[in-house]
């Protein structure tokens, strides 16, 4: 949370912020739309990663 730089004492502070939203139907199948493709990449990346990572543990 603290730290120096420069000489200076730097404090960090983060803050969260809840919203609700209402989305129209429309507005309701556009965002399940971009978050299913959403996770659908970050499933094939993730896949892709863990062989990466599986056929470099098994060459060495």
């Amino acid at each position: 949370m603290w730290r120096i730089n420069g000489g200076r004492l730097l404090l960090n502070i983060n803050t969260a912020v809840k919203v609700r939203i209402y989305p129209t139907p429309l507005e309701q199948e556009i965002l399940n739309k971009t978050f299913g493709w959403c996770r659908l990449l970050w499933n094939q990346m993730l896949a892709e990663r863990k062989n990466i990572y599986q056929q470099l543990k098994e060459d060495s």
